[in-house]
């Protein structure tokens, strides 16, 4: 045998650990890693992660990057744990971007459970509102930022002023228009309970929703 080409053959196992390095390294990810500021868990359907372009299923939980924004399907519908303390139930079709402790809401609505958290901030491109021992809605409508206060006293602000607002009353922050609080006689909790103050926390949200009110003399309690 020419020891010349045996040289050249080179030992296969070698070949092959070069080779799947190599594959390994065109299939990375395209972004470097960026700080984990979340924990996402899938309640049901399709909820995912996506920063610069790269895309990922939660299956069942997963640690979320700051930055990174995150989205329920048509079927879905997700919770998001941010590390300063909040908890943000996603609903079908919503989507935002996460940070340690605020998250920008693109589409959709959320409830936010900032009752044993840090200052917790949600971001809209019609206002944002802040909370700490506190239990709110936000929802993206065609006339803009619908608010309503679960529990506790939230702050406001809006290119139209800035105020607060406690447990029962309701706010839209829609441009330049002036927000007016209004006591909420009736809301649509789609959260399945999550919004009472009187039930216990669930430590996970149910897949149905419970419709409540409150009498007239009740506004605020």
């Amino acid at each position: 045998m020419d020891p010349d080409r045996h040289r050249s053959d080179g030992d296969p196992m070698k070949r092959a650990s070069v080779f799947l390095a190599l594959l390994l390294a065109a299939c990375g990810s395209d972004h470097d890693p960026a700080p984990t500021v979340a924990t996402a868990e899938v309640i049901r359907g399709g909820f995912t992660l996506e920063r610069d372009g790269d895309a990922e299923r939660v299956i069942d939980t997963a640690r979320v990057e700051e930055g990174a924004e995150a989205a329920t399907a048509e079927d879905g519908r997700g919770g998001l744990r941010l590390d300063s303390g909040a908890w943000i139930l996603f609903d079908h079709d919503t989507r935002g971007a996460v940070q340690l402790a605020s998250f920008t809401l693109r589409e959709g609505r959320v409830w936010v459970d900032a009752s044993s958290a840090n200052e917790t901030t949600i971001e809209t491109e019609h206002g944002s509102v802040r909370a700490s021992n506190a239990t709110f809605a936000v929802e993206l409508t065609s006339e803009g930022a619908a608010v309503y206060c679960g529990s506790g006293e939230l702050t406001f602000v809006s290119e139209g002023g800035s105020d607060r607002m406690s447990q029962g009353e309701r706010v839209l922050l829609a441009g330049s228009a002036e927000p007016q609080v209004e006591p909420a006689d009736l809301w649509d909790d789609w959260t399945g309970g999550l919004a009472d103050p009187g039930r216990s926390r669930h430590p996970r949200a149910t897949h149905l929703g419970v419709l409540a009110g409150r009498r007239t003399d009740q506004n605020g309690e």
